[in-house]
């Protein structure tokens, strides 16, 4: 590379502050730290976030916290985020997902400024559908990507088909349906309830019961997602 070609590469600090306004311009996101997962909308979010909140009361185990030897820093946590549009910050979706991946792939593979991202997705048809676009762009499954694959979440309450809410217990969905004030349908197997199918109108109401009144029971398999982002990112577990 000639002197001036290497002058006319833009520094690490340049790079990052490039990404950075990329970030907040065009996906209503802060900075991402060294691991972050990305998860398809702002309910999830809130799942996820609750169900860190209840393992660490029981298990005095905080599953966002980066040891500092895994980003030569102390301080550092996992970021659970979705990503939004110019002015739609709570937007989310899986479209939003690949359009932010593609966004940043140089920074993934070329620059690596990453130490491990994992795109979330459900295991649901347009889930899997976007898993797929982001592994042929680069994104390795089971590394950059997952999905809440029921194979993964013995404890969820559908075996196809599977979104956020299925990974609730049963039991905190009905007391919500108790409520009286749900749209949603409801699935038999022999006379027995065996699954919910939330319309969008819900999900939002039930979101919020569900942090509001849930236990760590309640919210076993969407801890469980953290732990496998866990996995692929090197960092201990309760398990390990």
């Amino acid at each position: 590379m000639s002197e001036e070609n290497r002058d006319a590469w833009p520094s690490p600090e340049q790079q990052r502050a490039k990404l950075e306004q990329l970030l907040l311009e065009q996906f209503q996101l802060e900075p991402l730290p060294s691991f972050s997962i990305i998860v398809e909308g702002r309910t999830d979010e809130a799942y996820v976030l609750r169900a860190v909140q209840l393992y660490r009361e029981r298990h005095n185990f905080d599953l966002l916290e980066v040891p500092p030897v895994a980003t030569r820093t102390t301080g550092e946590r996992i970021l659970i985020c979705t990503p939004g549009t110019p002015g739609a910050p709570r937007r989310g979706g899986t479209a939003q997902m690949v359009r932010l991946a593609e966004a940043l792939r140089t920074y993934v593979f070329t620059l690596e400024i990453y130490s491990g991202l994992v795109f979330v997705f459900d295991h649901d048809e347009e889930g899997r559908r976007a898993q797929e676009q982001l592994n042929k762009s680069g994104y390795q499954l089971g590394r950059n990507t997952i999905t809440l694959d029921p194979a993964e979440h013995p404890k969820a309450c559908a075996a196809q088909q599977v979104t956020i809410e299925d990974l609730l217990s049963l039991s905190i969905q009905v007391k919500f349906f108790e409520l009286g004030r749900a749209w949603c349908t409801a699935e038999y197997e022999e006379g027995v309830l065996r699954r919910f199918r939330w319309g969008y109108q819900s999900k939002p109401d039930l979101c919020e019961f569900v942090c509001r009144n849930s236990s760590l029971d309640d919210l076993e398999e969407v801890s469980r997602v953290v732990l496998r982002a866990r996995k692929i990112f090197g960092l201990p577990t309760p398990l390990s």
